[in-house]
């Protein structure tokens, strides 16, 4: 596919939106004819934007959403659900793997130690399961052995949206915050819209809000997989003792308050979906139990009455 080396944008409203050439108008409006509603034509219009450019980004985003007479939001919403959608300008060749099961049979997973090796990308495995913090606590020890002067954890289920990185790292590296993380929840809308169920939507809620009142901040949420931290941060909190289990988030968060640590948070696109992890239900109420009791334990140990080894 040929890409243009450079398009223009042009500002209407403060909002900047790419000129899109009139082929690609074209195929939106013709897209337009065959669905009774505007945004049923957002599928194709995205196609169309994206065999021009190579990629979707907000401006472009902007341009479908003034074809096709809707809000620029729903187009990003629907365009971050499709991650076959590059977001960024990409190289001459990208590299998409299937690893369905039919795949799998047919040496994908073959195929995708061979791209690890080829491409350097390293590899850290366990021999038995050690869980979700056992997880993060062998990815920072080894990202710390780098050097870095930031460490980002992003679940890798598409529920969140990698091109926002460096945008959740800034604050750390200007030195505002030693600890970003990107919010789902900031208002009921947008999630909902995003597709988040409602009955999580609504735990999320009360649990946060609950949260809040017992440590004393005032975040939107403290479920998000999608973090950043300073090296300082990670070098000092002692997050080897927390637990190997769900919680470890939680304790990190609640640790990194109690060492005095800056937290901050950005709005990021809500993004659920049928392969969206999710906790079960025995595994949930688990989870939420920990997590008051980890909120319990900070407040024991502030008033002097316990002492937590992780909170010190």
């Amino acid at each position: 596919m040929s890409v243009p080396s450079t398009h223009q944008t042009v500002e209407k409203a403060g909002v900047k939106i790419t000129v899109l050439s009139p082929a690609t108008l074209e195929k939106i409006k013709k897209a337009m004819t065959r669905f009774p509603k505007p945004l049923s034509a957002v599928l194709p219009a995205l196609h169309a934007v994206y065999e021009q450019f190579g990629y979707l980004d907000e401006p472009k985003y902007g341009a479908i959403a003034e074809v096709l007479g809707v809000n620029q939001a729903e187009v990003a919403e629907a365009a971050t659900f499709y991650t076959l959608f590059p977001k960024q300008p990409v190289g001459k060749n990208l590299i998409i793997v299937c690893k369905n099961i039919s795949c799998a049979l047919r040496g994908a997973d073959n195929l995708i130690s061979y791209l690890k090796k080829k491409l350097g990308i390293k590899v850290f495995a366990h021999e038995n399961n050690l869980g979700y913090g056992g997880n993060q606590k062998t990815c920072y020890e080894e990202a710390l052995k780098e050097n870095p002067d930031v460490v980002v954890m992003l679940h890798p289920d598409y529920q969140y949206d990698a091109k926002l990185i460096e945008e959740l790292i800034r604050p750390i590296l200007e030195g505002r915050f030693d600890f970003m993380f990107g919010s789902r929840i900031q208002n009921r809308e947008t999630a909902l819209l995003g597709g988040m169920p409602k009955l999580k939507y609504y735990i999320n809620r009360i649990v946060c809000l609950f949260e809040n009142i017992l440590i004393g901040v005032n975040f939107t949420e403290h479920f998000s997989g999608f973090r950043a931290y300073s090296v300082k941060l990670l070098k000092e909190i002692p997050f080897q003792r927390f637990s190997n289990d769900f919680v470890f988030d939680q304790q990190m968060t609640i640790s990194a308050l109690s060492f005095g640590y800056r937290i901050g948070e950005i709005p990021i696109p809500t993004r659920y979906h049928e392969k969206a992890s999710s906790i079960q239900f025995i595994k949930g109420t688990k989870y939420i139990l920990e997590t008051f009791w980890t909120v319990i334990s900070y407040k024991l140990h502030k008033n002097r009455i316990i002492k937590s080894s992780i909170f010190s």
